[in-house]
């Protein structure tokens, strides 16, 4: 059904939100870091803040029924927690500060 068609209905059409895409983002945040320990900054969903010691691209405990949805569209990253010992999933636009390779960066 075409937008006229749906107005002579008298159907008003609908706003659709599409998310943005966040993959490309999630890549470059995960080449610039490797597999090398990174210490961060964030705030969680509840609003609190956290900070911890995590890395990346580590298969420990992996079961291979993977994910239900696309975390890097989403913006998010997967991390080992070091302090933990166990995975947590970080929002990028979340993230206050970065410590690697001996500097810290300040995202505010």
């Amino acid at each position: 059904m075409t937008h006229t068609e749906s107005r002579e209905w008298g159907i008003e059409p609908q706003e659709v939100y599409v998310e943005p895409d966040h993959t490309e983002e999630v890549e470059d945040f995960r080449s610039l870091l490797g597999s090398q320990i990174f210490g961060a900054t964030f705030e969680k969903r509840d609003g609190t803040m956290r900070t911890g010691a995590f890395r990346l691209r580590v298969t420990k405990d992996i079961t291979g029924t993977g994910s239900s949805y696309d975390r890097a569209a989403r913006g998010n990253i997967t991390c080992w927690d070091l302090n933990r010992g166990g995975y947590r999933t970080i929002r990028l636009a979340s993230i206050q500060s970065l410590r690697f390779r001996g500097k810290e960066i300040d995202l505010l």
